[in-house]
């Protein structure tokens, strides 16, 4: 397949913008990551971080407007040659000309984030560490930083995924990369949350820690499995309700469905009790519960032990459809 002189410097330009976002929100993960806990970062670094996150997000913005058409990206189209695309010899339009441009059609995008207050501060914030002087503490830097990257990954998923996939493994290693970042991992879960509002949270505590990224921040995504909504992993109910019976004895790894939640989500945890205790691993509820039992040891959740009203509503769809003002 040969492309034109105009589909090829499309490609080009819009190829080396991503590329170098991407190079550069990764380079940037990686110093953050370096090491363990408690890591002490070198402020002048993280300055340098701070920028290197602004550019990465203007390379994105950049890279939307030349994947559709070059010309909008380059400040003066009429000079550009062959020679200057092989050696990126031109300039580009700003950041700000850049936004508006996605905000009108044929884009329509909402960059309504980019006014917050925390992309704004990264902005400004690198301004002055690029022509002045910046004075910041370690903490809010990594918090701008984390909002940088944030909004990055976002943009990427909804407005880039779909042209170039081939850098989706890099991108998605970010947040793993990152996963001992408190304030990013709060910042990541949350813009999660505001993606997937409608989805509910069991109401135990078993599928508090994600085994794959140690993060608690499980919802209820479909009627056989509960995902992180940090990393997009996925535990099988079944088989969570499984090992709270084989923990106890091998032999006693089956599961039931319960009555309340209705998953397949109910496993023994009391093999001496006559008869048998049973336990939902998704909404708490027992059957035949010992004498002296310890709800909350037993995985409830305090909030939920006086709230038993609270199981069937955790049922699927219930948990995303009929409290979804749109379709319920």
């Amino acid at each position: 397949m040969t492309f034109d002189q105009d589909s090829q410097w499309r490609f080009n330009i819009a190829d080396n913008l991503l590329n170098n976002a991407s190079d550069m929100i990764h380079h940037v993960a990686e110093h953050l990551s370096y090491g363990r806990k408690p890591r002490y970062y070198d402020i002048h670094q993280l300055k340098m971080n701070l920028s290197s996150i602004q550019n990465a997000l203007e390379c994105l913005l950049k890279f939307r407007l030349a994947w559709y058409d070059w010309r909008l990206v380059v400040s003066d189209p009429v000079k550009i040659d062959n020679a200057a695309i092989k050696s990126g010899d031109f300039k580009t339009i700003t950041f700000d000309d850049s936004r508006k441009l996605l905000k009108k059609a044929p884009f329509s995008i909402d960059l309504s984030q980019l006014k917050a207050k925390p992309l704004y501060e990264l902005r400004n914030n690198r301004h002055k560490h690029t022509h002045y002087h910046l004075e910041l503490d370690e903490q809010k830097c990594l918090e701008l930083i984390a909002f940088g990257i944030d909004f990055c990954l976002e943009f990427y998923a909804d407005q880039v995924y779909k042209q170039f996939y081939e850098e989706f493994d890099r991108f998605k290693k970010i947040d793993l990369m990152l996963r001992d970042i408190d304030c990013y991992t709060a910042i990541r879960i949350k813009t999660a949350k505001k993606k997937q509002p409608y989805f509910q949270a069991p109401l135990t505590s078993y599928f508090d820690c994600c085994p794959n990224c140690e993060q608690s921040a499980p919802v209820i995504n479909s009627p056989d499995t509960v995902m992180c909504l940090y990393c997009k992993s996925e535990d099988q109910i079944y088989y969570v309700a499984e090992n709270v019976g084989s923990g106890l004895n091998e032999s006693a790894d089956q599961t039931q469905q319960c009555p309340e939640c209705l998953y397949q989500s109910m496993g023994v945890i009391n093999l001496e009790h006559t008869p048998e205790s049973w336990q939902c691993v998704m909404c708490g509820y027992y059957t035949n519960v010992p004498q002296n039992f310890n709800y909350i040891l037993g995985g409830l959740q305090k909030r939920n032990i006086s709230k038993p009203e609270r199981r069937k509503k955790i049922r699927w769809p219930y948990c995303t459809e009929l409290v979804n003002p749109q379709t319920g």
